[in-house]
């Protein structure tokens, strides 16, 4: 394409818009002034800067986009335009650019921040490309505010991560409900599977639940559930996995834990559940079915069978006890 006086250049585009990038003919470059005029003629923010950092051309869309008070622009040197805790990366990619051969790369992403003539700071895309000018090689950096954008993705996010967390959750009592339960259970089967990696299973039912019920209430109910969630968020060991399965029944899933641990630990398990009750004053006991599983049971089903097999025979025996069992 013919240039400046009739010389030849290249362009590049970013997004819809091109530019001029590196003239072939050197003998018609263009020297700083002209490239101000040209770059007052894009929508986007740009910046011409020089080997040190130094600013040395700021378009009339940089002023808006980072704010500057005046005629002038507010930073001197690009680096003032990073806040003070991020400028070590902002220098290594730029060190990066720098560095590679063809000069041209995108050095941002939502990460990276900018900082306003007024000291706000907002979410910024730089795209970089090496320029040649009459009076030497620059750097030129269109400057995308990208903030909005950012808030519309975190919004996004925050709004998955709680429909996600709503989905394993049992809204009741805070801790996980029966599907995801089933789906750490599978995981653990399959570890056993592969690895042999054993696991125990503990299942547990509240005793005389049914009569708060049925002389206070559903709401009443509703609290004893609560306490024995909370009982069980607070007593477990760091990656136990506890769950409501449904109604007053709840189950708990210790990975890598053999019988042996599994039986020293369940009498902590209960002494937290009847403390819970006895500090709201509940007359419920628990009763429990402990399986540690040596052999993979092959199903999440047959599982979960044998551990509610397992509790009522505790039920049977006269309730407020726990029956323990391995399966090979």
């Amino acid at each position: 394409m013919s240039g400046l006086n009739g010389g030849y250049y290249t362009l590049f585009s970013v997004g819809f818009i091109t530019f001029e990038s590196h003239f072939v003919n050197t003998e018609n470059l263009p020297c700083l002034s002209d490239y101000n005029w040209f770059l007052n003629t894009l929508p986007e923010a740009a910046l011409v800067v020089g080997d040190s950092g130094e600013i040395l051309i700021a378009n009339e869309m940089a002023r808006r986009v980072f704010k500057s008070s005046g005629d002038g622009f507010h930073a001197k040197h690009v680096g003032e335009l990073i806040p003070v805790e991020k400028r070590d990366g902002h220098d290594n990619k730029m060190a990066r650019f720098h560095a590679s051969p063809e000069k041209e790369t995108r050095i941002a992403n939502s990460a990276l921040e900018a900082v306003r003539g007024d000291g706000t700071h907002f979410a910024i895309v730089i795209i970089l490309r090496q320029i040649t000018l009459a009076s030497g090689s620059y750097t030129l950096a269109i400057c995308q505010d990208v903030s909005e954008q950012r808030y519309l993705v975190t919004g996004l996010r925050n709004e998955l991560d709680q429909e996600r967390m709503l989905a394993r959750t049992d809204p009741l009592t805070s801790i996980a409900n029966i599907r995801s339960f089933r789906a750490e259970l599978e995981r653990s089967i399959e570890r056993l599977s592969r690895y042999g990696r054993h696991f125990t299973l503990i299942s547990i039912d509240l005793d005389n639940f049914k009569p708060i019920n049925d002389d206070y209430g559903h709401a009443e109910g509703d609290k004893v559930l609560k306490d024995v969630g909370d009982a069980l968020k607070s007593g477990l060991r760091s990656g136990d996995f506890p769950a409501r399965i449904g109604g007053d029944e709840f189950a708990v899933l210790l990975p890598d834990t053999g019988f042996d641990a599994a039986k020293q630990f369940m009498p902590r398990l209960v002494q937290t559940l009847e403390n819970k009750m006895d500090q709201s004053k509940w007359p419920v006991t628990f009763s429990l079915g402990m399986v540690t599983f040596n052999e993979a049971p092959g199903r999440v089903d047959k599982a979960l069978m044998l551990a509610d097999e397992t509790m009522y025979l505790a039920k049977r025996s006269g309730k407020n006890r726990a029956a323990m069992r391995t399966f090979q």
